[in-house]
């Protein structure tokens, strides 16, 4: 179990502390699962979320960069 960093962290079921981020930022391995979602055969829209304590404007815009770029690496 972690220590509470505070405030914008909740506790996991595991007793760790995470919190919400932009999409690429966190400890999620977010190019892994758009992989594995590529590698599965899917091609239909994809949704993004944000939830976090960052400014909503600027996060969502650096999440579908990030995104984008992910997307497109797995392109190549």
């Amino acid at each position: 179990m972690t220590y509470d960093p505070g405030k914008g962290f909740y506790r996991t079921r595991g007793g760790n502390f995470i919190r919400s981020t932009i999409f690429g930022h966190g400890n999620f391995p977010t190019y892994q699962i758009l992989w594995a979602i590529k590698k599965s055969g899917y091609d239909g829209y994809v949704s993004l979320e944000f939830e976090g304590i960052e400014e909503p404007k600027m996060a969502v815009e650096i999440s579908i960069e990030n995104m984008k770029r992910m997307l497109a690496d797995l392109e190549k």
